[in-house]
């Protein structure tokens, strides 16, 4: 026969295990698992404890002891409570310098050619003929410095720089050769070289992006490491650390050397002066190559939640 548990030894035995557990008498079977953020917080402090404790190898290298403690630095700063959000350790917004643009008939003539180029729906996107232009112009060393850098920063553009990589190789190269040789005021040359080194540094690097080795295989990847590594070393020299104009191509760097605790450190203390697409998109990246999960999948959300038609 079933037998009735009077309702006082119930409570008596019941209530017990909830003050235990923490949870109120209402609570379901499934409120006893751990929660997202009492999982995520088991997460970062096993990490934290993985990293501290391999911080204090003495095989580690000085530029892997600086990697570690960027990673430290970043997860000490997440709070799996509040989430990617409460990342608010970025540095004030800083004033970019602007990239001076040189003007003669010559680079007038020229913008008319690309302007019209734009405007005509019949060329509208067929810019063969005039990089065939540009491209003997080069040949022929005709191309002033202003010209030159007309022609180098519209094939530079976003929209076509990933077709033709290879005459922006050429291109940044005679335009870095026509700065060095010009009379141009000394303050001067010495922005315009930071930004041809920069523009320079990041079209090679372009050529290692997964979609154009697709379609154009490196042909000597040694060969191109050390033109990207001297470009980027050109531009230090003239530009210096902690420019936010360039700290995008700092960050690249940082993430070819497999450095991504540092990028991200990097890429978080700059995020102001970041358009937020890209901001979100590279914390995002970065995550999934550190495989943090429990953040990652937050990124991935508030990206999609932000940029739900973008596909990047």
């Amino acid at each position: 026969s079933i037998q009735i548990v009077p309702n006082f030894w119930f409570r008596s035995f019941l209530i017990p295990l909830i003050v235990l557990a923490g949870l109120p008498a209402a609570s379901s079977a499934q409120q006893f698992e751990p929660s997202k953020i009492e999982n995520n917080n088991l997460w970062k402090t096993k990490k934290l404890v993985e990293l501290t404790t391999r911080l204090e190898s003495p095989d580690l290298s000085d530029s892997d002891v600086i990697e570690c403690r960027a990673q430290i630095q970043w997860l000490q700063n997440w709070d799996p409570e509040t989430g990617l959000s409460s990342l608010g350790w970025h540095l004030p917004t800083q004033t970019k310098q602007t990239e001076p643009l040189l003007d003669s008939p010559s680079a007038q003539a020229l913008r008319r050619k690309l302007e019209g180029l734009k405007d005509n729906p019949m060329t509208e996107g067929n810019d063969k003929p005039l990089i065939q232009w540009i491209q003997s112009k080069m040949e022929a060393r005709t191309l002033d410095l202003t010209t030159l850098q007309t022609a180098f920063h519209w094939v530079d553009d976003i929209q076509r720089r990933k077709q033709h990589l290879t005459l922006l190789d050429h291109l940044s190269r005679s335009y870095i050769e026509k700065i060095e040789k010009s009379q141009v005021g000394s303050k001067q040359r010495h922005l315009l070289l930071q930004f041809a080194w920069y523009r320079r540094a990041r079209a090679l690097a372009y050529q290692e992006l997964p979609d154009v080795v697709a379609k154009n295989p490196i042909q000597d990847p040694a060969e191109l490491d050390r033109k990207i590594r001297e470009s980027y070393k050109q531009l230090k020299n003239y530009a210096g650390e902690g420019r936010p104009e360039f700290i995008l191509l700092d960050i690249r760097m940082l993430r070819r050397n497999e450095k991504f605790g540092s990028a991200i450190v990097l890429l978080e203390q700059f995020q102001s002066s970041i358009l937020r697409k890209w901001y979100l998109k590279k914390r995002r990246d970065l995550l999934e190559k550190l495989d943090w999960q429990p953040p990652f999948k937050d990124a991935v959300e508030q990206f999609k939640n932000e940029f739900p038609n973008l596909d990047i």
